[in-house]
């Protein structure tokens, strides 16, 4: 279990646009003003969930990836079926990862899916 927490050290950390056609990427842009964030933070953690009702969903994407200062851009092009579904970017600090419930700063996103 974790705590959801604001993302720290991003500027302008953006949504994704909230709908999708089913061939489209998935592009996550944002800036990391601070650049001391890399050195205390894990890789940014990128997940997708799929809403499968209002109490459940299920995970159809994670993926790691570096954090670098100034801009990022990461396209996620995975094939994803009509629908709804919930984006999650984030990091763990480094020296929060031995508590029980470690914060995971992050920015949480929902968007759909058509054809």
């Amino acid at each position: 279990m974790e705590c959801r927490t604001s993302i720290i050290g991003i500027a302008e950390a953006n949504c994704v646009e909230s709908q999708f056609q089913s061939e489209k990427p998935i592009i996550i842009r944002f800036v990391l003003r601070d650049k001391t964030v890399i050195a205390k933070a894990t890789p940014l953690i990128i997940e997708v969930m799929k809403v499968l009702s209002k109490n459940q969903v299920q995970q159809v994407y994670s993926g790691a990836y570096e954090l670098k200062h100034g801009e990022n851009n990461i396209v996620v092009d995975i094939p994803l079926e009509n629908g709804m579904y919930e984006l999650r970017y984030g990091y763990y600090l480094l020296s929060e990862l031995n508590k029980e419930y470690p914060h995971f700063y992050s920015k949480q996103c929902a968007f759909s899916v058509s054809r």
